[in-house]
């Protein structure tokens, strides 16, 4: 595990822990004491390489969709630790900032500041991610929160994408959506659903998490599946097994920040303890 690992544990149990190499969540542990999120031991902790679940920071580029690196390079910098602390509420809160750089400027010529603000307590998460303009000249961007939630695969049903407009980034593979909508995983999905306004909810078995977002437009859904999940160096073979990201996402219009202007979006997850989930939620 990475050094500069910070921890912070609300008044009621939950606790996060980020690192500031890529200003990275890298555990969410509900105040029930389940972790929430997937994170690869195969991860190389050298503070060059992105760090494998979690929820990475995907900013100026969402995946290949123009001329910098997969992503973008806010997934690999070193972030600056502003604050970390128990508010007077009890919640968790840590902010963490990334600023432009010589090196940042080679590839994304502009003047920004990222601020990544998390707070959370009891079963919820919430991760806002704000993006200043602090040069002259307007930029455009696509991003995401790549949130590698954790699951067991052939348990997972995820609801409230089943609707929408999708680009299927893998070729001949139909969704696996039944009548009701609700899809199921049971291949390789690599799909992004635009304009996701309503609340997407994964469920499996014992677990429910709801992810709620603001400001960003879109929603992904990812999981590897037997033979990519053999190819990415870090992960074991069948780690697909174990988790679904499902992001808030930025993608198909991307946003445009005027000079001294700001963007910021949310990403709200709240797990249902198995105890309180309905019938229908099963």
């Amino acid at each position: 595990m990475p050094t500069d690992l910070i921890t912070v544990v609300s008044g009621d149990g939950a606790e996060v822990s980020v690192s500031l190499h890529g200003g990275h969540i890298c555990s969410w542990r509900t105040a029930d004491g389940f972790e929430r999120l997937f994170l690869s031991p195969l991860t190389k902790w050298d503070g060059h390489t992105a760090i494998r679940g979690g929820i990475p920071v995907i900013f100026p580029q969402f995946g290949n969709r123009g001329s910098l690196q997969k992503h973008g390079f806010a997934r690999t910098e070193q972030w600056t630790l502003v604050a970390s602390e128990v508010g007077e509420n009890g919640d968790g809160l840590l902010h963490l900032t990334l600023s432009d750089s010589t090196e940042s400027r080679l590839q994304f010529p502009y003047h920004f500041k990222l601020d990544l603000h998390i707070t959370f307590s009891g079963a919820s998460l919430d991760t806002a991610l704000l993006v200043t303009n602090t040069g002259q000249q307007a930029f455009s961007f696509t991003c995401a929160l790549h949130t590698y939630l954790a699951a067991e695969v052939e348990q997972v049903a995820i609801n409230g994408i089943g609707g929408l407009r999708r680009e299927n980034s893998v070729p001949d593979s139909p969704l696996n959506v039944d009548a009701d909508g609700i899809l199921r995983i049971n291949s390789e999905v690599d799909s992004i659903f635009f304009e996701a306004g309503a609340p997407v909810t994964l469920v499996t078995n014992n677990a429910m998490v709801t992810m709620q977002q603001n400001g960003f437009a879109d929603a992904v859904v990812w999981n590897p599946w037997i033979e990519v999940s053999k190819s990415i160096p870090d992960l074991q073979d069948d780690a697909y097994k174990h988790f679904v990201c499902i992001e808030s996402a930025a993608i198909e219009k991307p946003l445009t920040v005027a000079a001294g202007a700001q963007w910021d979006g949310h990403q709200q997850l709240t797990a249902c303890a198995p105890s309180i989930m309905t019938s229908s939620e099963k």
